[in-house]
């Protein structure tokens, strides 16, 4: 049986792309498959063992210390290939390129424009670290086998292979119901995953004074400091912005239960714009179709053509325009077959289209031309 490692110094036990996903397919597939991340003990969970590395609360020591290591017990495991997916981990995959064993390089972001917008980084500098890393990549790129998380990556990394973040297959029972107010009389928006100032959270705070029938839903890390600037944009109408946890990280399956309430009027992803996300298309679109929510977000082209032109599953808005939010929330509150529309060609898509399974596989042929089998 091949062994495969997962490596990450970045990301929580369990991410719903590194544990939920990869390493819980590959492991279903016959692999021995160890994830290597920061947590207080070792575990066995859905056929992966987890192997546990210290974790630091501060970002310069997780930075400076978790990846050694990493190293340490990634050297330990001797696994046949060796799957890492932060790129202060870098180094460390190339330390363990010279044992011989294949490397995977899982490039969850793009980086380049990711940390040119990193608010903790001095502005005078973002620039430069951004090139600074950029350049490394492409120094060490032909290194390991790179797989992408997201299409519009292949400009940087044309030789690397597409591993798309899909949430898994729905069950045709999973379309949920359609809206309806809530006990306080409104209609309730969704938004999942990250919350910051460059994914719209100002925008979404300013939405509750601007229409009174709504109130809006949010589940995702965020900082504290942020959510008080969100209460404050909302003024008196933030008890119609409501955080669903307390703005730590929380588990994808907290969020899934979020999802499954049902009743939804659409998924949020009203972000302004900016050079990191106006071509990314964002895990949340996928994961708003799979559960049947009509998706209202920015007026990108990418995401134009994905939303309005392919899959049909919602509606697209000057996310900067107050106004052009309303008119789009209107209509979804309007026209109820429209909305019925939406929701069931966004379900279809998801189980068509845009389902983990299929990337799984395309994961498993990375391995088996890299273990040679």
């Amino acid at each position: 049986m091949k062994r495969i490692a997962h490596l990450t110094s970045a990301h929580a036990h369990p991410d719903n792309r590194i544990f939920r996903k990869e390493c819980r397919s590959i492991a279903a597939m016959g692999y021995e498959v160890t994830l290597v991340v920061p947590l207080d003990a070792d575990q066995r969970v859905d056929g992966v063992k987890v192997a546990a590395v210290r974790r630091f609360s501060s970002r310069p020591l997780r930075m400076l210390l978790t990846p050694w290591l990493v190293l340490f017990k990634a050297w330990c495991l001797r696994s046949d290939l060796y799957h890492f997916h932060d790129p202060e981990l870098i180094p460390i995959g190339l330390m363990l390129a010279l044992t011989g064993k294949p490397v995977v390089y899982d490039i969850h972001e793009d980086y380049v424009t990711s940390i040119a917008q990193k608010p903790y980084l001095p502005r005078a500098a973002r620039r430069l670290i951004a090139g600074a890393f950029g350049a490394l990549e492409r120094c060490c790129r032909q290194c390991f086998h790179t797989v992408i998380a997201e299409r519009y990556y292949r400009r940087r990394f044309p030789e690397a292979v597409e591993v798309l973040n899909y949430p898994p297959r729905p069950e045709s029972a999973e379309m949920l119901a359609a809206p309806q107010r809530s006990e306080s009389g409104r209609y309730r928006l969704l938004y999942t995953g990250t919350i910051s100032e460059d994914r719209g959270a100002i925008l979404m705070a300013a939405l509750p004074a601007a229409i009174e029938e709504i109130e809006i839903h949010l589940i995702g890390r965020c900082d504290r400091g942020l959510i008080q600037r969100m209460k404050a944009t909302a003024g008196p109408h933030a008890d119609r912005l409501i955080f669903r946890n307390d703005g730590a990280f929380v588990e994808f399956a907290a969020i899934e239960r979020v999802y499954r309430e049902g009743h939804w009027l659409a998924g949020l992803a009203l972000f302004p714009r900016t050079p990191h996300y106006i071509d990314k298309e964002l895990t949340k679109f996928f994961e708003y179709m799979r559960y049947g929510l009509p998706v209202l977000c920015s007026d990108f082209p990418t995401w134009r053509r994905l939303i309005v032109a392919d899959a049909a599953c919602g509606r697209t808005v000057d996310a900067e325009d107050v106004a052009s939010i309303v008119r789009g929330i209107r209509a979804l509150i309007d026209d109820p077959a429209g909305w019925e529309r939406m929701a069931r060609n966004g379900h279809r898509a998801a189980r068509e289209r845009f389902a983990w399974e299929s990337q799984a596989e395309a994961l498993a042929a990375v391995y088996q031309r890299a273990l040679g089998s």
